[in-house]
């Protein structure tokens, strides 16, 4: 009897593997079998012990009459029996595995032709067929990780193509713009090395300009219908935007969204003062020159600091600059500081300026500011010498674009006086020749109304010709001939009046005293009154040149 090593199940010495589990039992071992022999069999009776068959023909797994193996004779119907589908051999006795070559048995109906076919199925196998040994771990997870990796290769090629889907990428991009999501919107697009690049700015530029969107699907759909590159243009029809299919992945074709950037510029106005831009994140540029090159920017509006200062005050601003191409992609900004540009002017060309207490060593005409604030802060006062060589100091100057001339209360004083000598001298003027023209009528008549408001009413001045007017009543028959009234000089005298010099020749007649010729050299002071010139003084200049005519 054998006692099967896996089970314990105890089965017939003949019998190749476990009815009960199907383990294979290990062949007999001739060198055993041998050497329990060699203690009885002589030495040269070896070879003939050697050449004995290790089985005896009337083995009973041989015999054709054993019951475990008895075929089936034709004709005959007997009972299910079980037949190896391996080998063909059939068992008699009932067992789960098969003597022969250890398969696994089934129970299955014997009768003639079933017999005939597992005669035909063991004539056609000379040998037992070999045992199929189950695979191993190594072999099935081989297999596995094949199938796994053909059918991850099949979803990743319908994911590229799905991916890489011109309209789709679209939709993407036109999604994210949709959602306001900036850095997605713009990371779906390619730029050029060395662009600058803000997604804020840059969805703000094409949210600004919504027709973006619609021209690039447009691009898209030229590009589908087979040309090479489509492109989208800018509200100054420079180029915006390309859209071109390249090779991906040995394949596939990939839709390229390209922004061309703009080459960005500035024009300075003011270039000797110094000055900087920073836009955005972008280190600080100097632009204390008329035209600088800024560098490369993606379309947007961007926020840009201009720092700039004088040789007295540093000024900062924060505005927003659109950059977009305007011929070529290229853009120049124009930064114009005129309204922060201010120079100084003086009642006296040579003072010397403080400001805010220092003393800056300057004239006015020498200092120039462009960065000062212009709120009032700012205290400007400047000191000269007089005619005397007296230190005079002006009044204080608080800057703003509208005040900035140094004023010194003696040279305004002058200022005022010729102002007004240069506005009313002609009025002056007119006015003498008017005087004279009424004053003959006057002392002809000896009705002073007639050049009664040529004078300041109430002045001695006025009660003087007045008196001398009226006194003519009492002169009998006399005559005035002015035969003519020049003026021979002007000049200003006070901020409110002016001097008129004139030359006066008439001739008077009297009864009592006959015709006399007179020269007369006056200075007629014309002043300022209650809206209205008014004669204030007549003097003579010299002495009077009278004749006896007869």
């Amino acid at each position: 009897m054998k006692k099967c090593s896996n089970c314990g199940f105890e089965s017939k010495d003949h019998e190749k593997f476990c009815i009960n589990c199907g383990t294979m039992f290990p062949a007999p071992s001739n060198n055993i079998h041998n050497s329990s022999q060699q203690e009885s069999v002589p030495p040269n009776n070896l070879n003939n012990t050697m050449e004995q068959p290790t089985m005896e023909p009337n083995h009973p797994s041989h015999s054709p009459n054993h019951p475990e193996s008895i075929p089936f004779q034709q004709g005959e119907f007997q009972q299910p029996q079980q037949i190896c589908t391996n080998c063909g051999r059939v068992s008699v006795n009932p067992s789960r595995f098969c003597l022969e070559c250890g398969a696994p048995l089934t129970e299955v109906p014997m009768n003639n032709q079933t017999f005939q076919n597992d005669q035909a199925k063991r004539t056609q196998y000379d040998q037992p067929q070999k045992v199929k040994k189950p695979l191993s771990l190594g072999a099935k997870i081989g297999i596995i990780s094949a199938i796994v990796l053909i059918g991850l290769a099949i979803g990743a090629h319908f994911f590229i193509q799905n991916m890489l889907d011109p309209k789709g990428q679209l939709d993407k991009i036109t999604q994210y713009f949709k959602d306001g999501d900036e850095e997605q919107f713009t990371n779906s697009f390619v730029f050029p090395d060395g662009t600058y690049v803000e997604p804020k700015a840059f969805y703000q530029y094409v949210e600004d300009n919504d027709w973006i969107i619609d021209d690039l699907d447009e691009a898209v759909q030229d590009v589908k219908n087979g040309a090479i590159i489509g492109i989208v243009y800018n509200e100054n029809h420079d180029r915006l935007m390309s859209v071109k299919q390249e090779d991906f992945l040995f394949f596939y074709k990939k839709t390229v969204f390209q922004v061309i950037p703009v080459e960005f510029s500035v024009y300075n106005y003011f270039p000797d003062f110094e000055s900087t831009l920073k836009i955005g994140e972008q280190k600080a540029v100097n632009i204390s020159k008329e035209e600088t090159k800024i560098g490369s920017f993606a379309p947007g509006i961007y926020k840009y600091t201009l720092n700039y200062k004088d040789d007295y005050f540093e000024e900062t601003i924060n505005e927003e600059v659109i950059i977009s191409g305007t011929g070529k992609n290229k853009y120049t900004y124009e930064i114009d500081l005129s309204p922060n540009f201010i120079y100084l002017s003086s009642d006296i060309d040579d003072a010397t300026v403080f400001i805010n207490g220092k003393d800056t060593g300057k004239t006015p005409y020498e200092i120039e500011f462009i960065a000062a604030p212009l709120d009032g802060s700012v205290e400007i006062y400047a000191e000269a010498t007089n005619e005397n060589g007296e230190t005079i100091q002006s009044e204080t100057l608080y800057l703003t674009e509208y005040d900035t001339h140094i004023y010194f209360a003696e040279i305004q004083e002058l200022y005022e006086i010729q102002d007004f000598y240069d506005y009313y001298s002609y009025e002056a003027e007119d006015m003498f020749y008017s005087f004279r023209w009424d004053y003959q009528y006057a002392v002809n008549m000896a009705d002073f109304s007639y050049v009664e408001d040529y004078f300041i009413d109430g002045s001695q001045l006025q009660n003087n010709y007045e008196t001398f007017v009226v006194d003519h009543e009492d002169l009998g028959f006399y005559y005035y001939d002015f035969i003519s009234n020049e003026v021979i000089d002007s000049y200003p005298l006070s901020a409110n009046s002016l001097i008129v010099e004139t030359l006066e020749t008439f001739e008077f007649y009297s009864e009592e005293d006959g015709t006399w010729h007179y020269e007369r050299e006056k200075r007629y002071t014309f002043e300022y009154v209650d809206g209205m010139l008014k004669i204030a003084n007549i003097e003579d200049i010299r002495e009077v040149n009278k004749t006896k005519i007869d």
